[in-house]
């Protein structure tokens, strides 16, 4: 018998190099992008005082909800010591609401074309625009569902079927994440109705009086809640969206924004999701309560986690360090994971916006969108060289109806439809009459 003597040989094997992000971030550790977002996360987390990490749970730009060219509608404390950039955020479901956009169809209409290719186009350009803005975030896609037609958002949102809102929801968050910019579904969960209120001149939110969403206490049995008011949510969530922001009203009694069931145990435990979770405009409550329950940035006013508040409910016992440590590392694992420390920052230049191009698109959008619902005698499509006038009547063929609150946009072109058809047939071919008077409006 043979004896095989065999020798180990230990040969020492260099770590891989570091690679240095290509953008702003710097020769920090947590740079390297050859290390997972969760790791880079870390790394910065120990590096920042608690201080600083509570200076990240607030916004700090009040008067974004504004909209003016050169202001963002949000921005996030950033910490100079350690080259965290500021970031900015941006409404939203139908275009930067931050000086001139394209005019671009509401979010109904593209869930009316049934195709999630639409959403995606939708929300490339509404990307580009954002992004050459200057902002890092878009309050969208809306996903709310059409449960009575008194919503005065429901023009924002996808529609009343929760699976077909989902498959917009999805090819709304693939589109606008491929532009680079993080999206954000909302508003997190059950704010299906407005109700009565009043509105405060220069007070983006109003008050709530009867039904509001403000004040409102969504009682929702769990079936529902699952079937109908959450799939759209989730459908976000699979397809990597970033962010999410909690609504106004209360689910089950509990505030959205403070909802450890909807935040917790469903959205981040059982979903996975491993982005972050901001406010509505206003709808943080109680400190304690939303620290403890979910919420990771107080976005605006952020009065709700500023440092004299959230510094009161660490000293005090009722909130730990480790949940601000959670918070935080939210924040920064999803920056890290969507590339904002290794890009150049998103500069707010809008001379780079091909309005043009953008225009045209927002066209073809509207048209997937067009639904007819009845072609009595085929008299549609018009042949114009047979036509003698055309009578337009109603007081809407004469204006551009835009939407309110996050989806007023300043529309950098309007045509109406009784422009459009005098163009397309000439003024002397076109009579318009508003309706007011039936029986003129009949001899129109």
């Amino acid at each position: 018998m043979s004896l095989v003597t065999a020798v180990a040989v230990v040969v020492p094997v260099a770590p891989p190099a570091a690679v240095a992000a290509e953008g702003r971030c710097g020769g920090h550790p947590w740079c390297d992008t050859s290390l997972s977002p969760d790791e880079r996360a870390g790394l910065l987390l120990r590096e920042l005082t608690l201080d600083e990490e509570i200076s990240l749970l607030a916004g700090d730009e009040p008067a974004g909800v504004l909209g003016y060219e050169g202001a963002h509608t949000g921005t996030s404390h950033g910490v100079e010591r350690v080259d965290l950039p500021p970031v900015h955020f941006s409404d939203g479901p139908v275009g930067p609401r931050q000086g001139e956009a394209t005019g671009m169809p509401s979010p109904m209409a593209v869930a009316a074309s049934f195709s999630d290719g639409v959403a995606r186009r939708h929300a490339r350009v509404i990307g580009d625009e954002v992004r050459h803005k200057g902002n890092d975030v878009v309050y969208a896609p809306a996903v709310n569902l059409l449960r009575t037609p008194l919503n005065g958002r429901t023009f924002e949102y996808f529609g009343e079927d929760p699976f077909l809102a989902g498959r917009m929801a999805a090819g709304w968050t693939r589109g606008v994440q491929s532009q680079g910019v993080i999206g954000n579904v909302k508003h997190y969960a059950v704010n299906n109705q407005e109700g009565q209120g009043v509105a405060v001149p220069g007070f983006p939110v109003g008050i709530g009086l009867v039904g509001s969403r403000l004040t409102v206490d969504a009682r929702v049995d769990e079936r529902t809640l699952r079937e109908l008011y959450l799939p759209a949510f989730e459908a976000a969530v699979d397809s990597g969206v970033g962010t999410v922001m909690c609504a106004y009203p209360r689910v089950n009694g509990a505030y959205a924004c403070e909802n450890q069931h909807l935040l917790n145990d469903i959205l981040k435990d059982e979903w996975g999701f491993d982005g972050f979770v901001l406010t509505d405009y206003g709808a943080a409550k109680n400190t304690v309560n939303s620290l403890n329950n979910g919420l990771d940035l107080d976005i605006w006013p952020g009065a709700v986690y500023s440092a004299p508040a959230v510094k009161a409910a660490l000293a005090t016992s009722q909130v730990s360090e480790a949940t601000i440590h959670e918070h935080v590392r939210r924040i920064l694992r999803t920056l890290f994971a969507h590339g904002f420390f290794d890009r150049p920052a998103f500069v707010d230049d809008p001379s780079h916006i091909d309005y043009e191009a953008h225009d045209a698109a927002a066209g073809r959008i509207a048209e997937q969108g067009l639904v007819l619902l009845r072609n009595a005698g085929d008299v549609l499509p018009f042949d114009a060289d047979r036509l003698g006038t055309l009578a337009v009547i109603g007081p809407e063929a004469d204006v551009v109806n835009s939407g309110g609150g996050s989806s007023e946009i300043d529309a950098f072109r309007t045509t109406t439809p009784l422009e459009a058809l005098r163009d397309r047939l000439g003024a002397d071919r076109v009579v318009h009459d508003d309706g007011g008077d039936p029986a003129r409006a009949a001899r129109v």
